[in-house]
């Protein structure tokens, strides 16, 4: 085992320690509204992985996460899969990343939404984070519109590219019936057969995959970083889901729910080991990795994120406020330090412009650029 300055050994030991099926028993769906996947897949009688799995995750932790995955298949058709990222989810993504090679093209990993950290074995409570997952949505589409396959690891049940643009009632309010027919709105026609060509122009070069739990995250996260190692610095990720700082261990976590009855709840939390120095040292050593630092003290967010950059050692920290992100970031860069804003203005907002399409320009541009020096 490859020890890099205490990262990787750390990270193991969380996802050893955090695996749920050590006990023997998978996690259960909460009663929460917030729908859970089954998080690991268990080995065969024997120990080993089920048939046809190549683990890439730590060999200490006999299990993986399973995760909801949606893609399209060479020949256009729907593929809906639930796998753990060791077996036929690898597969998936290691044929986009094989076919996107082959034709020489970019491939972004769009990390997005946030990661519970359950407080019951048998999770009824949870910690959760501030994200719904529209800068990760937002920016997929983007990429995708620059000409990059997307591998999009999400939240369940956060935002989703194209499908955003539908929240809440406002697709229902596009229809309308006649007779018993029911036909789009003439006001919302534009608007919908954008999305659905944009939908069917792009769909074959993005894979959906879903996460919940904070070590359901980092199982998937390293499993997709590494399918990506064959494309070399063609590939980008870019982490903007809201990852816990925090979590309870499992060893330390009720079996069933926590009762009221006992009186006030103390929590103690630990640290969640860093992730971003294996990723950029062990996962994916080649891949042009873009961070986000959110914070709500404007006076810290400069150095906060020159800090991330001297430390991890990776291309890009985007830096936000939590106020004013949706109209302002600074993005630092590992070769040029001095911050770059990018700004919308309030008319570029009223004409449905969106930050995130200029962060992903800023960002092609940076990548073409490194790509293009080590081809030189």
């Amino acid at each position: 085992m490859v020890r890099v300055g205490g990262g990787w050994v750390a990270l193991e030991e969380f996802l050893v320690k955090n695996d749920p099926c050590r006990d023997g028993s998978a996690p259960k769906t909460p009663t929460t509204g917030v729908r859970r996947t089954p998080s690991f897949q268990r080995p065969d009688s024997s120990g080993r992985n089920r048939p046809g799995s190549s683990s890439t995750l730590p060999r200490k932790s006999s299990a993986a996460p399973e995760s909801s995955v949606r893609a399209r298949n060479p020949s256009g058709s729907s593929a809906g899969m639930s796998h753990s990222p060791s077996g036929p989810l690898s597969a998936v993504n290691r044929a986009l990343c094989q076919d996107a090679a082959k034709q020489q093209q970019k491939v972004a990993l769009v990390t997005s939404g946030g990661t519970t950290v359950p407080l019951e074995q048998n999770t009824v409570r949870f910690i959760d984070n501030f994200s719904a997952g529209t800068r990760g949505a937002a920016s997929a589409e983007y990429f995708l519109a620059q000409e990059y396959r997307v591998i999009f690891l999400h939240r369940q049940k956060s935002l989703e590219p194209f499908s955003r643009h539908f929240g809440g009632h406002c697709f229902l309010s596009m229809l309308e019936l006649s007779n018993d027919n029911v036909q789009v709105r003439e006001n919302a026609k534009e608007k919908l057969l954008k999305l659905a060509g944009d939908y069917q122009k792009y769909q074959k070069n993005f894979v959906m995959i879903s996460f919940n739990s904070l070590a359901d995250y980092l199982w998937l996260l390293q499993a997709a970083a590494q399918e990506l190692n064959i494309l070399g610095p063609a590939a980008l990720l870019y982490l903007a889901a809201a990852v816990s700082d925090f979590y309870i261990p499992l060893s330390e976590m009720p079996s069933h729910k926590i009762q009221s009855s006992s009186g006030p709840l103390s929590i103690s939390l630990q640290l969640v080991p860093k992730m971003l120095r294996p990723l950029v040292t062990l996962w994916a050593p080649n891949a042009f990795i873009v961070s986000f630092k959110l914070e709500t003290n404007g006076d810290l967010l400069e150095s906060k994120a020159a800090e991330a950059l001297k430390k991890y050692h990776h291309h890009v920290v985007i830096g936000n406020l939590l106020h004013t992100r949706k109209h302002h970031v600074l993005l630092i860069d590992r070769d040029d330090t001095r911050p770059e804003h990018i700004v919308l203005s309030e008319t570029e907002s009223s004409e449905g412009i969106e930050i995130e399409s200029k962060i992903v320009q800023n960002l092609k541009t940076r990548h073409d650029t490194l790509i293009s020096r080590i081809s030189s």
